[in-house]
Formats: C-alpha cells, sequence, structure tokens
C-alpha cells in the first residue's frame, strides 16, 4: 500500500450537508430547557416533538458511516481519535483539570467516542461476513441483531442494551444500512420525498399522544419512543431523513468544508466541564432572563416556544466557533496524522 496522500477524494455534499444537520441537531438536544422556574417547561408535547427531530442525528450518524463503510485504516482511527485526544488534553489544561481519559486506552469524557471506535473494531470483520453472504443471509443478519437491539434492548430493557447507547445499537444500524446500500427496499413509493416526509411526521403525532394519555405508567413508557436512540421510531425517522437527503444532488466546497470538522463541534461543545460548568448554568441564564422579559402575561407553551428560537440562533453562532477552532486544530494536528498513518503503514507493512 502506498502512502497516504493529503488530497482527500470529494465528498458527496448532499451527505455532507446532512452531517452538519446531524450535529446541530445533537448541539440543540444538549440545550434542555431549564425547569427552575417552571417545571412543565420540559414536560409539554411540543418540547416532546421538538426533541424526536433532534435525537434521531446520533443515528443519522452511524447510518451514514455504514451507508459507506467503514474502512478501519491507520488514517482512520487516526482521524477518530486525534480530536478527542487533543481536545482532552488542551481543554482539560485550561480548565485547571487535566486528565489522562484519553481514547481508546481510557473511557473518553464522550460516550459516543467509546461507542463508535468499537464499531470501527468491529467493521472489518462486519465487512468480511457482509461481503460473503447472500441477500437471505444478509437480511436474516439484520433481523438478529434488530431483535437482540429492539427485542431484547429496547422493549425488554435488558441491562447493557437499553436507551441504544451501545455496540449492538451502532451493529444494528451499521448492518442494515449495508443491506440498503446493496439491494434497496423493494417498494417503490419510498422513493418519493413526500411519503419520506409523511412517514417522518407521523411519529410527530405520536409523541403528541403521548401527552393526551392521561394514565402516567402508559405515559412513561411510551416516552421511550422518542427518548432511545434504539426506538423502533427513532431508527426509522433516521432513515426516512436519510433516504430525502439522498435523492438530493449538490456539490459544495464550503458544505464539505464544514462538514469535515462537524465532529468537533460535538467533542467541544459537550466537554464534560463544559457541559456542567458553563453550557448548563449558561442556558439557565438565558431561561431566567427570558421569564424576566415576557413577565406574567407569558405562557407555558409561549415561553418554550420562545426558548426554542433562542437557542437556535445562538447555537448557529456557538457550531461556527467550534468549527473556527477545529480548523485551528487541523492546521497543527493534520501533518502530524499523515506523517504518523505514513509510519504506522510502514511498520504494519500494510
Amino acid at each position: 500500500m502506498s502512502e497516504i496522500q493529503v488530497k482527500n477524494k470529494q465528498r458527496e455534499s448532499n451527505f455532507e450537508l446532512l452531517r452538519i444537520i446531524a450535529m446541530f441537531m445533537v448541539l440543540i438536544l444538549h440545550t434542555e430547557p431549564p425547569v427552575e422556574h417552571n417545571p412543565q417547561l420540559s414536560e409539554l408535547w411540543i418540547w416532546n416533538v421538538f426533541h424526536y427531530l433532534c435525537i434521531i442525528a446520533v443515528d443519522l450518524f452511524v447510518f451514514i458511516s455504514g451507508f459507506f463503510g467503514i474502512r478501519s485504516t491507520p488514517k482512520a482511527f487516526l482521524k477518530f481519535l486525534v480530536p478527542p485526544t487533543v481536545y482532552t488534553i488542551v481543554l482539560g489544561v485550561l480548565v485547571d483539570e487535566p486528565t489522562l481519559r484519553i481514547p481508546p486506552f481510557f473511557t473518553s469524557p464522550w460516550w459516543f467516542v467509546n461507542t463508535y471506535f468499537l464499531l470501527m473494531l468491529f467493521a472489518p470483520f462486519l465487512n468480511i461476513v457482509i461481503k460473503n453472504t447472500s441477500k437471505k443471509q444478509h437480511l436474516f443478519f439484520v433481523i438478529s441483531i434488530s431483535f437482540l437491539n429492539l427485542w431484547q434492548g429496547f422493549l425488554q430493557q435488558q441491562e447493557g442494551l437499553l436507551s441504544g447507547l451501545t455496540i449492538a445499537n451502532f451493529i444494528n444500524i451499521y448492518v442494515f444500512a449495508q443491506y440498503y446500500r446493496k439491494y434497496g427496499i423493494e417498494i417503490n413509493v419510498l422513493k418519493k420525498t413526500y411519503y419520506n416526509l409523511l412517514m417522518f411526521i407521523i411519529p410527530f403525532l405520536v409523541a403528541i399522544t403521548i401527552y393526551v394519555i392521561k394514565f402516567h405508567a402508559i405515559k412513561y413508557v411510551m416516552l421511550g419512543l422518542v427518548n432511545y436512540y434504539n426506538s423502533p421510531l427513532v431508527l426509522f425517522g433516521a432513515f426516512m431523513v436519510f433516504q430525502i437527503f439522498e435523492n438530493i444532488k449538490i456539490k459544495s466546497t464550503l458544505i464539505n468544508w464544514i462538514a469535515s470538522s462537524s465532529f468537533s463541534v460535538y467533542l467541544i461543545s459537550n466537554f464534560y466541564y463544559f457541559r456542567e460548568h458553563w453550557y448548563k448554568p449558561f442556558w439557565a441564564y438565558i431561561d431566567e432572563n427570558l421569564y424576566i422579559f415576557m413577565g406574567d402575561q407569558k405562557s407555558t407553551l409561549s415561553h418554550l416556544l420562545i426558548y426554542i428560537l433562542v437557542a437556535i440562533c445562538i447555537n448557529i453562532g456557538i457550531f461556527m466557533i467550534c468549527i473556527l477552532i477545529d480548523k485551528f486544530r487541523g492546521l497543527i494536528t493534520n501533518r502530524v496524522e499523515i506523517a504518523l498513518s505514513n509510519k504506522i503503514i510502514k511498520i504494519l507493512k500494510l
């Protein structure tokens, strides 16, 4: 294998745009409305709908990886591990809480990094199995892992599989995405964008229905449908949105440029110290000032809607700041990544 070149293959901008949108959804998802002034704020059906819209983001990321496949090369591992390693060290020093929780040797401060790294380790073996199986065998593989993930994990709430923050959920998405790329879904109506939008809206109606139900036991069981990454509704919603963007054909170097740093938006904004000591207090401050500004005339619903609009606007700024920070990080570390990759290739004689 020859040395890794600096230039990368041009990425498809429609999927890169989807990465950007998905990462922004993650950013919004972490902007939960504080409940100091109104405990009912986070229980409104509108927040549940908005929460569902954003929570599909993680499954979208994994679906994109599964659709194109993961090549677990030295370059791929370094490209994935260098940003969290750099931010673990640098951000820890900046906040005067240096830590050695550097992936993959220790559990990182970000659950997604831990789980996705496991997926990268499993990917070569999954690719071999997928490559050497028939359509029926591949489908059986999808059904089997779906049974583990959905029945044992989501419905039975088996310990270690609950909520979808697990390698089982990521493998489930990966093997299904590979099946979809190889064989497609043989339902012509699925190719129509309006149908995808309709099927994506249906879970919204389910989410609204949840809050109409008066039986709290049923209500909180149903909440899992829009709160867990391995929920059938969340997985289905991610698939529908992916299909919508699959049918969009665009080319944009700007979109590709932004998307290449989108993962770092999650790493920077959700660093444990920032999340607990800056992010949450910041949004509590925003909520408090909205509460004062709107006064006694406000309703809980109007307060939440304005809060969401403010959160979207502010998070656009946070998103772009994180992108610029990562671009600066890339100027320092990209050449190091390439040099290390080439060294590893030579040593391993790949």
